[in-house]
């Protein structure tokens, strides 16, 4: 997580891709934490398991959407190139609606 938090200062990227496994820890944590830094980056989880309980607490945290880590390199890159249509769409603040509802998510 703290590696990552410094990528992002140094890189200045707008999208966070956290790959979060069972047993990989607090992923709740890790999404609050990037969706609090002034830079208000995309956050896309990453995670084996995919279900309505884990979308509704992502977007209850304002994550920006889930991807199976199983996906195919074309849902990988569907879902970045959502992301960045969202970033690109941010209105006039630098503020962008991350929040998607669990129907939207790529289930894989």
């Amino acid at each position: 997580m703290e590696q990552g938090q410094r990528n992002l200062d140094e890189s200045g990227a707008r999208l966070v891709i956290y790959d979060w496994g069972p047993d990989g820890g607090d992923w709740q944590a890790a999404v609050d934490r990037f969706a609090a830094r002034g830079d208000s980056p995309c956050v896309l989880l990453a995670s084996k398991v995919i279900d309505d309980y884990l979308l509704t607490e992502l977007v209850r945290r304002v994550g920006f959407g889930a991807i199976s880590r199983s996906a195919t390199e074309e849902q990988f890159v569907r879902r970045i190139r959502s992301a960045h249509f969202a970033l690109q769409h941010a209105d006039y603040s630098g503020t962008v609606d991350r929040r998607i509802a669990p129907a939207e998510a790529d289930h894989f």
